[in-house]
This record gives structure tokens, sequence and C-alpha cells, in this order.
């Protein structure tokens, strides 16, 4: 796959919105818990023998069931019951330092091409689909 030219290329939404779009809830549920839970120092305290293989088999799993229910409320449109939930937990972590993320681990050259390789990996038939739109992308881009 070639190299991301531009951001233009980056925020084009089209370009990515069939296969977004065709991501089953369990990957995307999943990709959101290793990237905000199991990536983290859970799993240092993991591999410190603090958590065992049991702990972690619970705490996935939990955390798994809950970001799915997440996104299958967004995806089935429950809008009511995604602001009740907002409104009942958002208040909860008032005392907890505010964010800082770091949206460059996500959205560098490097991370898009080596999370477009994992892609290709996991989705064959829909990283071919990827690859040609994003090539009809740079053949306008090079035209201009």
């Amino acid at each position: 796959m070639r190299k991301i030219p531009s951001k233009q290329l980056e925020k084009s939404y089209e370009i990515y919105q069939e296969e977004l779009e065709a991501l089953n809830d369990k990957d995307i549920a999943s990709a959101i818990v290793h990237h905000i839970f199991r990536n983290g120092p859970v799993e240092g305290m993991h591999a410190e023998g603090k958590l065992t293989e049991e702990d972690m088999r619970i705490l996935n799993k939990y955390a798994m069931d809950k970001m799915f229910e997440i996104i299958v409320l967004y995806r089935t449109g429950s809008w009511a019951s995604l602001l009740a939930f907002f409104g009942t937990y958002s208040s909860f972590g008032n005392s907890w330092d505010d964010p800082e993320p770091d949206i460059e681990s996500l959205t560098s050259v490097q991370a898009i091409q080596s999370g477009m390789s994992m892609f290709a990996m996991s989705y064959p038939d829909r990283a071919e689909i990827l690859n040609k739109k994003i090539n009809e992308i740079f053949s306008k881009i090079d035209r201009k």
C-alpha cells in the first residue's frame, strides 16, 4: 500500500466510510478495548504478575461486553439511551485528571501505515477495495 500523501487523504471520510461501516461491532469493541485498556497499565500489571490470567480474562470480557453495548446503542441509533448513559456516567470522573490525548500516535503516517497493514491482514477482501480507492485519490492528487 502506498504512503499517505497528505492530510486531505487522511481526513477524507468518503474513502473509508464503506470499510468503517463494514467492520463488525465485535472488532470495533476489541480495537477500542485494546487501545484504551489492554495495551496500557493493565498489561504492565499483568506482565508484573499483579494480575493473573483469570483476572485478565474477567477484565477483558467485562470491558468488551460494556464497549460492545455502547457500540450497539450507537449503531442502532438509540440516541435517548446513549444520552441517558452519558448523563449517568459522565459526572463520575469529575475528580480525575483532564485527558491528555496522544493523537499523533493514531494519526501519524507510521501509525496509519501500520494500521493499514494490520487491516489488510484481518480483512484482505476489504483491503483490496480500500487500496483501489486510495490509489484513485493518489492519481487525482498526482494530476494536480
